[in-house]
């Protein structure tokens, strides 16, 4: 997805966000659902706010070769080579460059990140401001499950928001329950 595109969905959230509880999405707890391996939009939200980037698949950035022997482990060999790719090619660093130009900040902050199930999500109650997800949601065996985490650990007067493909796709399972 191009930058624009990318700063257009997360100005999106923002201003629902805005409207929904009548505060600007600025230094608020946030929490992305199904981040990925390039934390973009973590990247992006985290400029005004502290950001925790859950996934699944283990996530490895750097030189950590324990981290890239874990990815391989528990994510199989093509999603390995993926990440190798997106990092070696600077892909990652090409992206971020000009997602940083076009917000006009020096740099994007680090994102935190912590892998885990979205069906069990070791947040504490009420503790999130917003809780979001983009393309996720029809990926998911148990939606529903993760819905119930969502809205668990969303603050009173905070906002749970993802963006869904609903359709069906050879690429995923687009579960048409949702």
């Amino acid at each position: 997805k191009d930058v624009r595109g990318q700063i257009a969905d997360c100005r999106l959230c923002a201003d629902k966000f805005e409207m929904l509880t009548g505060r600007a999405l600025k230094g608020c707890k946030v929490v992305e659902v199904g981040a990925g391996q390039c934390l973009r939009r973590a990247r992006e939200f985290a400029i005004d706010n502290e950001v925790t980037a859950t996934d699944l698949d283990v996530y490895a950035s750097g030189l950590d070769i324990r981290a890239y022997l874990e990815v391989l482990r528990r994510n199989g060999a093509k999603r390995l080579a993926k990440t190798i790719g997106l990092r070696i090619f600077g892909t990652d660093r090409a992206y971020n460059r000009a997602l940083a130009k076009a917000l006009g900040v020096p740099r994007l902050p680090r994102a935190g990140f912590r892998q885990m199930d979205a069906t069990k999500m070791d947040f504490a109650d009420n503790s999130v401001d917003l809780v979001y997800s983009y393309q996720v949601f029809e990926h998911l065996p148990e939606p529903e499950a993760v819905w119930r985490e969502c809205t668990r650990i969303i603050k009173p007067g905070g906002c749970v928001f993802t963006l869904l493909h609903l359709y069906t796709s050879d690429s995923g399972c687009h579960d048409l329950r949702i």
